[in-house]
């Protein structure tokens, strides 16, 4: 069941995993973080059709079907798991991750 509490959480908590490998060590062309962007774009989206109609009234206890995010974890499954092995590994620090990724430690 998705509320506004596990939503929530799982939006903050995804949100973390997008500063982490392999999400912040893959740029396109232009120099933007491509794997990233593309990930807060599917959230954007997910929020926007899923979440925003149904919390407009402003009824603080919605609810709806199914899992937060959860075609959204599934289609990016495998990149969450790497980002959650970097993330147990380096807690916090984003940037010791990323420079393992890329093979600098």
């Amino acid at each position: 069941m998705i509320n506004p509490d596990n939503y929530y959480q799982y939006h903050k908590e995804i949100s973390v995993l997008l500063r982490f490998p392999p999400f912040s060590t893959q740029r396109n062309e232009d120099g933007d973080w491509e794997l990233a962007e593309e990930a807060k774009e599917d959230m954007n989206t997910y929020h926007s059709e899923v979440i925003k109609p149904v919390a407009k009234n402003q009824n603080p206890d919605w609810e709806l079907e199914g899992e937060p995010f959860e075609e959204f974890r599934e289609k990016w499954k495998e990149e969450l798991e790497e980002a959650e092995l970097y993330q147990a590994r380096y807690g916090d620090d984003f940037a010791a991750a990323a420079k393992a990724a890329s093979g600098d430690e």
